[in-house]
């Protein structure tokens, strides 16, 4: 099975305005992103971006990358489009993987792409959309930009993702071993993803939670988790950036 790599990276973030272009020890954010990507089991990998400033550094980098609209409302949207290009069309299974994640491990990667293989080649299950989830740092379920997903026990296959501040976490007992924290990162059959282009309407779900992997679900896309053991920070603010410095140094 062909797998291909996406890496979205947009420009204008809110928060943290040209983060991908942020300099992290010696190279940028998505030198970081790109370099475990390339070192993963992945059969090609591509940048995609809205942005001549980020276009431009992966060109002088050596790094394949194509230019995408500057319309796009979430980064599914940007793999989408590279995804329907004549030159990465005939790939089985596209994987997203974020542009904010400078700490993202080729084995993470590889982890999911085994995984995506394993359930379609023997539990004959191609109607699956992977995801990884990992372990909590003592202060992110306090916060409300982390996501967290709840597994079943048998199947890891995820019933809820949140981004609900959780104080008490006692009152869950046992349970709380199906609670993770969820990394962005996506492997989609290439069926499945055509699937969710045609999926236009926002659900009440992804408004009140501003995830857009809801929309899917409430239209009956399934996800699973696939668990690592890695601690990895999405970079959101500059302190997000900061820390990131610090850990990767």
């Amino acid at each position: 099975m062909k797998t291909l790599g996406i890496i979205p990276a947009r420009f204008a973030s809110t928060r943290l305005p040209a983060k991908p272009l942020a300099w992290i020890n010696g190279k940028t954010m998505i030198e970081w992103v790109y370099d475990a990507a390339r070192e993963s089991n992945l059969d090609a990998v591509v940048v995609a971006t809205d942005h001549y400033d980020i276009y431009t550094l992966c060109r002088n980098n050596n790094m394949n990358v194509s230019l995408t609209s500057d319309t796009h409302v979430s980064g599914t949207d940007r793999v989408i489009e590279v995804a329907n290009k004549d030159e990465y069309k005939g790939y089985d299974i596209i994987v997203n993987i974020q542009g904010d994640e400078p700490m993202i491990r080729s084995k993470d990667i590889n982890d999911l792409i085994d995984k995506m293989k394993y359930w379609a080649q023997y539990d004959k299950d191609k109607d699956l959309v992977g995801t990884l989830v990992a372990p909590f740092m003592e202060h992110e379920l306090q916060s409300r930009s982390c996501v967290k997903a709840f597994r079943q026990y048998s199947t890891n296959e995820i019933i809820m993702f949140t981004r609900s501040v959780l104080y008490n976490t006692s009152r869950y007992g046992p349970d709380l071993s199906r609670l993770k924290k969820h990394m962005g990162i996506y492997a989609f059959p290439s069926h499945i993803l055509g699937n969710i282009s045609e999926l236009k309407d926002r659900t009440s779900n992804e408004i009140a939670e501003s995830l857009e992997q809801l929309r899917w679900m409430d239209n009956g896309i399934r996800i699973a988790g696939v668990e690592v053991s890695n601690q990895t920070i999405s970079i959101d603010t500059p302190e997000d950036l900061e820390r990131v410095r610090q850990i990767l140094k």
